[in-house]
């Protein structure tokens, strides 16, 4: 049987290990490519931030609140420039579109 002393000693020696432990580039990269779906809870990739900060990862920490926050972001800002890109086509006139409101405007008195 295992002393409390050995057991506290090889606890303390894992956590310590923990500390410097990080992801793989390629790890990384899958973890930013999927962040939207890690944070909304349909997909997981290793331990959740909480069990990485209760088992002392410290630079798991780190890098994957900083990969999801980034992640996310950039999801955000593909769909944002992509809607924005859709709306100006939808709303862009062609040339026989275009409607004539001169006599309008000097009409309503916006032009003299």
């Amino acid at each position: 049987m295992i002393s409390i002393d050995k057991k506290y000693y090889f606890l303390q020696n894992n956590l310590e290990q923990n500390k410097s432990e990080g992801y793989s580039k390629l790890r990384m990269l899958y973890i930013f490519a999927i962040a939207p779906f890690i944070l909304v809870g349909k997909w997981t990739v290793g331990k959740d931030l909480i069990e990485l900060r209760n088992e002392n990862f410290k630079l798991k920490f780190k890098q994957r609140l900083i990969l999801l926050l980034t992640g996310a972001l950039f999801w955000i800002g593909i769909f944002l420039y992509g809607f924005n890109t859709s709306e100006k086509e939808r709303l862009k006139l062609s040339p026989e579109d275009e409607i004539e409101i001169s006599d309008w405007k000097k009409k309503h008195g916006y032009e003299k």
